[in-house]
């Protein structure tokens, strides 16, 4: 546009544009933040929940004698992930304990299984994380292993702080 001068191509740009950002396009509006709702983390403890006593009266199993107090959990897991779950007592930092094998996975992802708090008197009235680990290996840990930090070959749960009561 060579007989616009410079000045009236840019006043003509900023009408283009402000006409642009006023005008509503199909399929372009954005809801407002406030509605906006986060996706939930594909990896993820589901229960018990954070702060929750364990074990749950009515919900966690009695337990076999060794190891010890234990508590059922739900997870769920990216599809193609295998969990695990992990249980970090709060007062042995920075250990990790690698809990039962899962045995099954849902087509949504979501699994349970078992882990263990302690034995029958080591972790009373004590605070414990509980982890999902999703790895892409089925055999990545055995039940039992300690680890010293949290893996960075498989995504890891946001952890669940439960208090073990008895």
């Amino acid at each position: 546009m060579p007989w616009i001068s410079t000045a009236r191509r840019v006043s003509l740009g900023a009408i283009l544009v402000g006409v642009l950002t006023a005008v509503p396009w199909p399929g372009l509006a954005q809801k407002p933040s406030s509605t906006l709702q986060k996706e939930p983390p594909a990896t993820q403890v589901l229960s018990p929940k954070d702060g929750e006593r364990v074990p749950r009266k009515d919900l966690d199993p009695p337990c076999p004698k060794e190891p010890g107090p234990c508590a059922y959990v739900d997870g769920h897991v990216a599809t193609g992930a295998w969990p695990f779950l992990a249980v970090a007592p709060l007062n042995a930092a920075p250990r990790i304990w690698i809990q039962p094998p899962i045995t099954a996975v849902k087509r949504d992802g979501t699994f349970n299984g078992m882990v263990y708090l302690g034995t029958e008197k080591a972790g009373v009235g004590e605070k414990f994380n509980i982890f999902v680990f999703a790895c892409q290996n089925q055999q990545r840990f055995r039940e039992g292993e300690v680890l010293m930090k949290i893996p960075d070959d498989c995504v890891v749960s946001d952890p669940v702080t439960v208090l073990r009561t008895k």
